[in-house]
């Protein structure tokens, strides 16, 4: 599986690449790494003034110092910027920056220090509209300190980052947030959460509108999307289905 995974994200990310003018398909290989490589792995925290709140970030660094794409990665219900390492590992070690966010309110302080027998009452819980809009704030303002640390020559980000090639990435809330900036049509008054500093997406386990179509929501999205889902993603939090994850790519232009 986690090859599999491997494979669908250097696709996406070939696409990223593609739509800044700078790669050349037919010189890309996507298995190439330089053999032994192990990314720096600086943890940091984010302080957003505009709701004072912090948001720690993980960055998985490649070997080289000049500026490269930028790969955001929003973690599921329960999470933490921890996880889903080999996709940090995987991304850093073929070029990309990739910065692994931890959303407070949604991540493992959700479980944490609970009987098991509480926890799947507190993840209910917690899978809500009000973690829900935390999250798609956190992808702007992290993006927005990124272009700080990347301008601050004494900051270890400096000059690292090509902020003109942003991915955006996430698995299960981490994917509602994804399509949530990435370009989906909000059902709350006409509200955009898309930030447009984001050139392309991936979705790992995709999830369908819990009101209104999917046609409505994803017909006017703007970049590349990929979306990976399998015949037993369900889940015991929120009404998403394998029907309901599968019905988002139909509903995206050709």
């Amino acid at each position: 599986m986690k090859g599999f995974w491997s494979i669908t994200v250097r696709i996406l990310f070939l696409v990223l690449s593609l739509s800044a003018g700078n790669v050349c398909a037919g010189n890309y290989d996507p298995l190439a790494v330089a053999a032994a490589f192990h990314p720096v792995q600086p943890d940091l925290t984010v302080h957003d003034p505009a709701r004072n709140r912090d948001i720690p970030i993980r960055v998985y660094l490649p070997a080289n110092t000049t500026p490269e794409p930028v790969v955001l990665f929003s973690h599921g219900l329960g999470g933490t910027r921890a996880g889903s390492v080999f996709l940090g590992e995987h991304w850093a070690a073929r070029g990309y920056v990739a910065v692994f966010l931890q959303h407070p309110g949604s991540d493992d302080s959700v479980w944490k220090g609970k009987p098991v027998s509480e926890r799947m009452r507190a993840m209910k819980q917690a899978a809500s509209l009000d973690n829900f809009l935390l999250r798609v704030q956190d992808v702007p303002a992290v993006l927005d300190q990124l272009e700080i640390w990347n301008a601050d020559k004494t900051n270890l980000l400096a000059g690292r980052l090509d902020l003109n090639k942003v991915g955006m990435s996430g698995h299960s809330f981490g994917a509602v947030t994804t399509e949530a900036v990435s370009g989906e049509a909000s059902p709350m008054g006409g509200q955009t959460f898309t930030d447009p500093r984001i050139r392309a997406a991936i979705a790992f386990s995709a999830s369908s509108p819990k009101s209104g179509s999917a046609a409505k929501a994803f017909g006017s999205v703007k970049i590349p999307w990929l979306l990976m889902t399998g015949t037993k993603d369900v889940t015991p939090i929120g009404d998403q289905d394998v029907a309901s994850r599968r019905a988002v790519f139909p509903a995206l232009p050709v």
